[in-house]
């Protein structure tokens, strides 16, 4: 079994040891070796407002909010993840239609048929950040769900 290069465990891949050692490759460089490389933006509890905006942006919506620490504010964002279209079924509809001559006067019927429409839908990551006595104290992401019937 050491004989082999390359083991899937757990759908991950792992190098022997006896061939990381005969290896030539040289080692990816890091961030931390390579400053040309953009770091994403990161918040960090204790920030400002100002430092968090400038970070990542004015808020969607500013909220008052009574702390046992005080007074604060909430702030939200929403970024859009997804979005698509369905065509849903919303009910069924009697037309007109040739039913067949088995008996006389019998040529015209109604059939059924499913009334279509189509439904948009929207998800977001919804985050809020609480600010209390000027800095960032907690966060809360969820995921929301927008829908909307097209006409």
């Amino acid at each position: 079994m050491n004989s082999i290069g390359i083991r899937i465990l757990f759908g991950l891949a792992a190098v022997s040891p006896a061939l990381a050692a005969s290896s030539n490759t040289q080692p990816v460089p890091s961030r931390a070796t390579n400053p040309s490389t953009p770091a994403k933006p990161v918040i960090h509890m204790g920030m400002t407002p100002e430092a968090v905006a400038k970070v990542i942006g004015q808020p969607v919506k500013v909220e008052p909010v009574k702390t046992p620490a005080g007074d604060g504010f909430r702030w939200m964002y929403r970024r859009l993840v997804k979005e698509w279209v369905d065509e849903t079924a919303i009910g069924v509809t009697k037309v007109p239609s040739f039913v067949g001559l088995a008996m006389p006067n019998q040529g015209v019927g109604e059939a059924s048929m499913p009334a279509h429409q189509l439904e948009r839908f929207r998800q977001y990551q919804v985050s809020w950040l609480l600010f209390v006595n000027g800095k960032l104290v907690g966060s809360t992401q969820k995921p929301e769900t927008e829908r909307s019937f097209q006409n």
